[in-house]
């Protein structure tokens, strides 16, 4: 499946405390799964970020997005980084000094492409 020029308006939003380590999970293994699932989250200051998938039950993927161009697509050099581990071996993201922005959490079923 390709996610280029996929559309990031309906990403969820996360609040995002800033100066605090935030730990939570943002969907349980009842949950059905869609093929790209799109998180937005806005940082004030420049920040680090660590994102883990693990515990899984299946191969998901990760990858962190900022829409460079504001044009709320998904377009090629707008993943900044991209967790795709094979099967159900966890993924993760970890990523220093991000500047101030809008930034999104792309979390898909393995086997997908992000172009």
């Amino acid at each position: 499946m390709e996610f280029l020029s996929r559309s990031l308006t309906n990403a969820i939003n996360i609040a995002t405390p800033q100066g605090f380590s935030q730990t939570g999970s943002i969907a349980t293994s009842t949950q059905t799964p869609e093929p790209l699932t799109l998180y937005r989250f806005q940082l004030n200051g420049r920040s680090s970020l660590n994102a883990r998938l693990d515990g899984l039950s299946g191969d998901v993927n990760i990858a962190l997005i900022q829409d460079k161009d504001l044009n709320t697509k998904i377009d090629a050099g707008d993943v900044l980084q991209l967790s795709q581990n094979p099967g159900v071996i966890g993924d993760f993201i970890s990523r220093s000094k991000l500047d101030p922005g809008t930034y999104y959490l792309g979390i898909s079923l393995g086997g997908g492409s992000w172009g």
